[in-house]
């Protein structure tokens, strides 16, 4: 059982290298159960958990204030599931030689380095005068033209938008 869990850790650390956010795995057997805290703003996503054994996997959520949420055999964690803190989520094992290996990471929006998406505008604060924002459309993504907002059915051809912000 030792082995598989040394070998479960090993090849987790070396995947969470390579990717920019730090990963950590939290590994709950029968005799240690274990205990998240995700400070409040903060925002904890679940990688995918791995199980074996013969009995049932416990899983609270802690919201505070008496918010608290139970699941059995985690089906309130698992892959991509994100919980915004405050959260204190626990995790007990009931049956002998089982084990649950929890793979999470906690990051903290306001503090990491502001991303924008693809798919947004930004007004810069630091511009100077107004700033036009326009809606474009093209059928070719070469040749765009004004567009106004609305409804677009079928009998439309099919179109590519765009958002810009000129500043004036």
């Amino acid at each position: 059982m030792k082995t598989l869990l040394s070998v479960t850790a090993i090849i987790f650390a070396l995947h969470s290298s390579s990717i920019a956010q730090e990963w950590k795995l939290a590994i709950a057997r029968e005799s240690n159960p274990i205990s998240i805290s995700v400070p409040e703003g903060n925002i904890i996503e679940f990688g995918s958990v791995v199980s074996t054994g013969d009995g049932t996997f416990y899983v609270n959520l802690d919201f505070g204030g008496g918010a608290v949420t139970s699941a059995t055999n985690a089906n309130r964690i698992g892959t991509g599931q994100r919980y915004v803190g405050p959260v204190i989520i626990s995790a007990t094992i009931n049956g002998p030689g089982w084990w649950v290996s929890i793979p999470y990471r906690i990051t903290n929006p306001t503090s990491a380095a502001s991303v924008v998406p693809s798919n947004a505008v930004v007004i810069p604060t630091n511009s100077a005068g107004n700033v036009q924002i326009i809606l474009e459309s093209s059928t070719d993504l070469v040749n765009w033209v004004n567009a106004t907002p609305g409804t677009y059915g079928s009998s439309t051809q099919s179109r590519f938008f765009r958002v810009r912000a000129v500043q004036q």
